[in-house]
């Protein structure tokens, strides 16, 4: 591993550390034939992320495809030294920041940037990524968000960090399903992501810049953002909106599209303003017809009322399963948006055949968020149609790359955090967010790159949970829900299973552990799938906690790395 004052390659002498994100760390280092000053991102290949998510032929043949690029808005590289322990970046040193470390500056001092100012580096970001859509083959940059952004002391921009960039063969689907989370587009975990999905990226990048709102923390989706500030523009609204459509088709299809809309935004702003001076003038003129019509605008109002109400329940009271079932739903939703009965017959209707698709899952959130502003006015009713969703979700989702129980709780997870303190429910689904967070931040993280390590405490209060959230399960209310048990039991086991060798290292006591699968298993209701996992968790548990500090066989010894 590299260490300050080594000389690799016989002629980049290491300065001093800038920074580390996961397996990489980027070094300042000097071209001592040159006397130029270089940036190297040295990637250890013995860490574990390393080996479970680089394919290192792919990464070889993409570095050298960056060294190509002609643009002034990505970094040259100059270099890439292969080694048995790490690969190495030659790059050039871009002397700034990152946008997510601008973001984060300025919301300390609660400012947000300017308008005109994001527009002006987004036009830059379409025009890099736009280059990059020309190439022959073309290339898709994957990641665009704040933290792959550099702005330069002398305000230029500069895209880094092409670890997910891919050449794009029509028909071709991509190795892995790479991307950040809350930036990345649905196809992202498709595996078929083209020209569009960086559309899409470059419109939550164009969300946060405005917002401040990170689109990877919780709820994991995207409000329209004069929501955050009445003062944005209009214009750049209906922006985000169409580059970040879940369908593709809808999006803008190319980064001219979405430049040539970004320098008229003022113009898509005056739109809105006119509509909105059009519906005030027609407001009026009805107004002007007299204290006559005034009353009889009341009765047709109640009669209005009487009528919608009858719809509503002819709609929702459609039999389940049949070929107009789905559709009069949505109807009804669209009519009475602030009643959860229909939200709740649609969900149904998704979940009743014992699977909830990627597809379905897009289908039913751009109805609820349609109707979202209406029905969260009626906070019980809000907290009671959530905690259905996270329980919805929990039980049947079945993502097309990824149906694993961490799958389903990460998913359900945003709606399990809108379940009201009076909400009875409350407790079970605190305990999901915990899980679910505490798998975000130490586990998966919140990027691809980044893992925090957890201490005793974390470990301590995540026992606790797990704890917590068996009870709730094995109480009354659960009874005969063998599907939800057994998947929160999955995710539970499986997680400690590959927690407890940390544990037992930072000085958990075993005996906090041993009572979790045995709980499982004590279960009347426990599954033999959830009989055996609780076998294995036993096991992980023993092999951990009984291998000795030193010397022996099946000896466990702590390696540390030197000193930097």
């Amino acid at each position: 591993m590299i260490q300050r004052g080594d000389i690799i390659d016989g002629k980049y002498e290491i300065l001093k550390l800038r920074g580390r994100e996961g397996m990489s760390k980027v070094w300042l280092a000097t071209d001592t034939r040159l006397n130029k000053q270089w940036a190297v991102k040295e990637i250890d290949k013995s860490s574990k992320e390393y080996k479970d998510t680089v394919n290192e032929e792919k990464t070889l043949k993409e570095y050298e495809l960056m060294k190509k690029l002609d643009h002034p808005s990505f970094p040259r590289i100059v270099d890439v030294i292969d080694s048995p322990a790490t690969l190495c970046i030659v790059m050039d040193w871009i002397d700034g920041d990152s946008l997510h470390e601008i973001l984060r500056d300025l919301s300390k001092e609660n400012r947000t940037l300017e308008q005109d100012t994001v527009v002006s580096w987004m036009l830059d970001i379409c025009d890099a990524l736009g280059y990059l859509h020309s190439l022959d083959p073309p290339v898709i940059y994957r990641d665009m968000k704040p933290a792959n952004v550099m702005l330069t002391r002398d305000h230029r921009i500069k895209i880094i960090d092409f670890g997910i960039a891919r050449e794009y063969k029509s028909g071709m689907e991509d190795t892995q399903p790479l991307g950040t989370r809350g930036y990345a587009s649905p196809e992202h975990f498709s595996q078929h992501t083209d020209v569009r999905s960086d559309v899409y990226t470059v419109g939550t990048t164009l969300y946060q810049l405005l917002t401040g709102k990170d689109p990877s923390k919780p709820p994991f989706y995207l409000k329209p953002i004069r929501e955050f500030n009445p003062d944005l523009s209009s214009g750049l609204e209906k922006i985000i909106i169409k580059a970040t459509d879940q369908d593709p088709d809808k999006r803008y299809q190319n980064m001219e599209e979405l430049a040539n809309a970004l320098e008229s935004y003022k113009s898509l702003e005056q739109e809105y303003i006119d509509d909105l001076e059009y519906e005030e003038y027609s407001l009026r003129r009805k107004l002007t017809a007299g204290t006559v019509m005034t009353i009889l605008g009341i009765v047709l109002v109640a009669a209005s009322i009487f009528i919608t109400g009858r719809t509503y329940n002819a709609l929702i009271g459609t039999t389940p399963g049949t070929p107009q079932a789905k559709e009069n739903y949505i109807k009804a939703i669209e009519l009475e948006p602030s009643r959860k009965e229909g939200y709740e017959k649609l969900l149904t209707e998704y979940t009743g055949n014992g699977s909830f698709t990627d597809a379905e899952l897009a289908e039913f959130m751009n109805v609820y968020e349609a109707g979202k502003e209406d029905l969260s006015r009626k906070k019980k009713d809000y907290s009671e149609l959530n905690y259905e969703i996270g329980e919805g979700i929990l039980t049947y989702y079945e993502g097309k790359t990824d149906a694993s129980s961490r799958a389903k709780l990460l998913q359900a997870e945003p709606f399990f955090a809108e379940v009201a303190e009076d909400d009875e429910r409350h407790n079970i689904a605190g305990n999901y967010v915990f899980l679910a967070e505490y798998y975000r931040n130490y586990v998966l993280a919140d990027s691809s790159l980044v893992v925090k390590g957890a201490t005793t405490e974390d470990y301590e209060a995540l026992i606790s949970n797990c704890v917590e959230a068996i009870k709730s399960l094995q109480s009354e209310e659960f009874a005969g829900r063998e599907k939800m048990k057994a998947i929160t039991y999955e995710y539970i086991l499986t997680l400690l299973s590959n927690e407890a060798s940390s544990m037992k290292k930072t000085g958990v006591q075993r005996n906090s552990l041993d009572a979790i699968p045995d709980m499982v298993a004590g279960d009347p209701e426990c599954t033999p799938e959830n009989a055996e996992l609780a076998k294995q968790c036993r096991k992980s548990i023993d092999l951990s906690y009984s291998a000795k500090k030193e010397g022996g066989k099946g000896t466990m010894v702590d390696q540390k790395g030197p000193d930097e």
